[in-house]
């Protein structure tokens, strides 16, 4: 061995951390709720955001504080990767929690609770901007997603795939099928580019093909009789025709 290169990078897991602004076109959906808070704890605020609704300023942490011991925090460390949020959740069984993230102007599901019958759903926005990230409360989910249907009415969002239903009956008849499967975001393509076309043409595989043909003249009688049998070649496996002419 004559050299060896050691690359040292610093690893930085994805949590929630200090208070990080709401992009725009989410903000004027009225959709979630940022508590201004300055420590560690922007998930435990989101959550709640969600639990303990405030009427007024509610953009304000100390709305919440009051009720911070009603949620058991033990050994967890702060501010909370999307890893440890199972932890949270055997702390406090009555709660199930979904984080969402956005991906360009769509979302994706970044944890999707396995405990969907829990009496308390909680859904979050993990936002990031550089190296800070930042959970929000999501209080409106159906109009957060609302532009991935036509339906003008209340809908009703399935946490494991963000599609959004026409009615609750609905959302109870595919939840089961959906829990079969991971999460995932459905993404619905461009309605002015949704063409389906085979562009890998260098990706084909090469076929030849080729015809041939034979034209016979024959001179014979008229009471000539003409019969033709197929016949079927073993070694290819290609069937052809034999033309006979008796007199």
């Amino acid at each position: 061995m004559n050299s060896f290169i050691i690359c040292i990078t610093k690893f930085r897991p994805l949590h929630g951390s200090s208070y990080t602004p709401t992009p725009k076109h989410i903000a004027d959906k009225v959709c979630t709720v940022r508590v201004r808070n300055e420590d560690q704890k922007c998930f435990v605020w989101s959550v709640l955001a969600s639990l303990c609704p405030a009427s007024d300023n509610v953009n304000k942490l100390y709305k919440y504080l009051p009720y911070e011991q009603t949620l058991n925090t033990t050994n967890l460390n702060f501010p909370l990767a999307l890893k440890d949020i199972f932890k949270f959740e055997f702390l406090k069984p009555s709660i199930s929690v979904n984080v969402l993230s956005l991906d360009d102007n769509d979302f994706c599901i970044e944890y999707c609770s396995p405990e969907r019958n829990r009496p308390h759903q909680v859904n979050v926005l993990l936002l990031s901007q550089g190296d800070k990230k930042h959970y929000v409360c999501i209080i409106n989910i159906p109009r957060m997603v609302g532009n991935r249907t036509k339906h003008e009415h209340a809908t009703f969002v399935c946490n494991g795939c963000l599609h959004p239903f026409s009615s609750k009956d609905i959302l109870d008849r595919h939840t089961p099928e959906c829990m079969r499967n991971p999460p995932q975001a459905v993404k619905y393509p461009d309605p002015y580019d949704c063409t389906l076309k085979f562009q890998a043409h260098k990706k084909n595989n090469s076929v030849f093909h080729f015809i041939s043909s034979v034209i016979l003249y024959l001179s014979c009688p008229l009471q000539t009789t003409m019969t033709i049998t197929e016949q079927q070649d073993s070694s290819t496996n290609t069937e052809f025709a034999v033309l006979r002419a008796t007199a």
